[in-house]
């Protein structure tokens, strides 16, 4: 079998996506290499929020890599987080993949990927897919939907989210950070 992403036939085509999303990763990391942590943050979040769009890609499973968030601007919760993470390793802020349960606006438990970040000596969450709803009936992404899940401490996102660290069904269990108890206030 092959060991490449089912949009790729080749090594070529591989080595061409990779130079791809490396020159994102550096045009984002030149853009923010001033700016404080929790600017370089936020301009990452946005970007991605304004950049990729929730969905799955037909015939495909980029939607849950990094490829597919930064090079068809399409991805799940998975997609987003691994972007999230790969472009913030960018600026030397530490960031790791965080996999668990959300419970959704209906009430509905689901497999879910977000990420922790540290600031100072403090972790905090960031689900950059929840803070990109989709909005039904022409809706708005209003400043507080839009940073709901932004750099949250425990008290306020274990109330939704649950970290299990398993990233794949069978496979090895990761320890998490501690979060910090309050949100981090800028």
């Amino acid at each position: 079998g092959s060991y490449f992403l089912d949009v790729f036939k080749t090594q070529e085509e591989v080595e061409k996506a990779k130079l791809y999303v490396e020159d994102i990763k550096k045009q984002m990391s030149d853009q923010i290499a001033t700016d404080g942590v929790y600017r370089k943050l936020g301009k990452i979040h946005n970007w991605l929020i304004q950049t990729v769009d929730y969905g799955e890609i037909e015939n495909s499973k980029a939607q849950y890599t990094i490829y597919g968030a930064l090079a068809k601007n399409k991805a799940v919760c998975e997609g987003y987080a691994r972007a999230f993470k790969y472009l913030v390793d960018g600026t030397g802020i530490p960031c790791v993949l965080v996999s668990g349960t959300a419970t959704n606006s209906r009430g509905e438990e689901q497999q879910h990927a977000w990420n922790y970040v540290q600031i100072n000596e403090n972790w905090y969450a960031i689900d950059v897919t929840w803070d990109d709803p989709i909005l039904l009936n022409g809706g708005e992404l209003t400043t507080e939907l839009k940073y709901k899940y932004f750099l949250k401490g425990s008290e306020e996102f274990k109330v939704d989210h649950k970290q299990d660290g398993r990233i794949s069904e069978k496979g090895k269990v990761f320890k998490f950070p501690t979060l910090s108890t309050q949100n981090y206030k800028p």
